[in-house]
């Protein structure tokens, strides 16, 4: 069976007391059963904080198949975003990457002199053969 990849992006309005800090992990699902387990697991991390209100605010399906300049890196296979080509259409809130030679690579994974490369470091390791 094929697989399709959607990008869900969850917002989360938390009050808190701004004098108390603390992390807040999300897990992010597109189902109804996954925001009800994520606002329950956030109310449970939570639930020493009687300063704390957790409310879900919005979601959104954004499909990344046959998007454009979307792809998956030929190195560790993270979705990015072509950031040279962007279109109204590319969905940009996934890994920025760029096209070489014809294949998706991520930030981390662009060589050495790429414009987009993290942090300047480049990548000099092994790209896998592309698959048959």
């Amino acid at each position: 069976m094929a697989t399709t990849t959607d990008l869900l992006t969850v917002s989360l309005l938390v009050e808190q007391n701004p004098a108390e800090v603390t992390g807040v992990p999300f897990f992010l699902r597109a189902d109804e059963q996954i925001r009800k387990a994520v606002l329950a697991a956030v109310a449970a991390i939570l639930s020493e904080r009687p300063d704390v209100r957790v409310e879900w605010v919005s979601s959104s399906i954004v499909p990344l198949d046959g998007k454009p300049a979307v792809g998956r890196c030929a190195v560790c296979n993270c979705w990015v975003y072509d950031a040279e080509n962007v279109t109204d259409q590319t969905p940009t809130r996934i890994s920025c990457g760029a096209v070489v030679d014809g294949r998706y690579r991520c930030d981390e994974h662009l060589p050495h002199g790429h414009p987009l490369c993290f942090a300047g470091r480049g990548y000099d390791g092994p790209v896998p053969d592309a698959e048959v």
